[in-house]
């Protein structure tokens, strides 16, 4: 629902802004730029790209939101999450 009025608001949004205007729609796109990075990364963490029969974040950008390589890139993580190694203890 509050995508659906972001959009709206997104849309209704005029092209004649001043430098304050465009400051703050800078500085709006900045904070919703971090929160997609943070909703991506919890969305990779938990494995829910698999879901969509992708094998990667990056993969899973590519295929569903049309993100470049370079795009896709810049959201996913470099490496897959591998578990902790365990702790080795002397004898």
């Amino acid at each position: 629902m509050v995508l659906e009025q972001m959009s709206e608001l997104v849309d209704g949004l005029g092209t004649d802004l001043d430098g304050a205007e465009l400051r703050t729609a800078f500085a709006v796109r900045d904070r919703l730029d971090a929160r997609i990075a943070l909703s991506v990364a919890t969305f990779e963490t938990a494995g829910r790209y698999t879901g969509d029969g992708a094998v990667s974040m990056r993969g899973w950008l590519r295929q569903e939101t049309g993100r470049d390589a370079c795009s896709a890139h810049g959201h996913g993580s470099m490496h897959p999450t591998v578990p902790p190694c365990p702790t080795a203890h002397g004898p």
